[in-house]
């Protein structure tokens, strides 16, 4: 995923109240924005709660170490 897809996806989060979805084969996550932070969560647990700058770091590593990929809406 490019960086400026995931800061439109991060900014729609945090300023709309929404939440996204990545998968991979073995895996499902998704990011929210709760009390101020990013929360990330994976099969069901939440993996880490970060603010943006750190958030971003984590959060590309994860989606790249595990072969993420953004779930489209239908």
């Amino acid at each position: 995923m490019k960086l400026s897809k995931l800061n439109e996806l991060l900014l729609k989060v945090q300023n709309e109240n929404e939440m996204f979805e990545l998968q991979s084969e073995d895996d499902i996550a998704s990011v929210h924005f709760v009390r101020g932070r990013f929360l990330f969560m994976l099969n069901g647990k939440g993996l880490f709660s970060l603010k943006k700058t750190a958030f971003k770091d984590k959060l590309m590593f994860q989606i790249e170490k595990r072969n993420l990929k953004l779930v489209e809406d239908e």
